[in-house]
């Protein structure tokens, strides 16, 4: 055995995020196919601090979508975006999504740019 010397130094910043974790479970009536039952399971990680007048706060989420039926794996989307305020009342999120999904045997890949608002009445 040899002998090995270690000298190292470490840093650690602790960064405490908002994390938003969600289940729900489906139950879709197809037309003209067999009804299945689907759990969805979201996950989203939120920045803790707001930047700017517009409390803008950058987020990545993820949602997995399995057919209870066959316990299989069909669907995935992956989120990133930034929520944002764009007055006292009105929320905001900007957001980029990309979307795997399983379709006839093989994998197809969709991308798309969202915007939602929120507005309460």
């Amino acid at each position: 055995m040899r002998r090995e010397d270690r000298v190292y130094l470490a840093a650690a910043v602790l960064v405490v995020l908002l994390v938003s974790d969600r289940s729900r479970f489906e139950y879709r009536d197809l037309e003209n196919e067999e009804d299945i039952w689907r759990y969805v399971h979201g996950l989203k990680v939120k920045w803790p601090r707001e930047f700017t007048k517009f409390k803008v706060r950058p987020y990545v989420a993820d949602q997995v979508y399995i057919n209870m039926e066959g316990r299989a794996f069909e669907k995935n989307r992956v989120y990133s975006g930034v929520s944002f305020n764009l007055s006292k009342d009105i929320e905001s999120e900007l957001y980029h999504v990309w979307q795997s999904s399983k379709s006839d045997g093989r994998w197809e890949d969709v991308n798309a740019l969202g915007l939602q608002i929120k507005i309460p009445f």
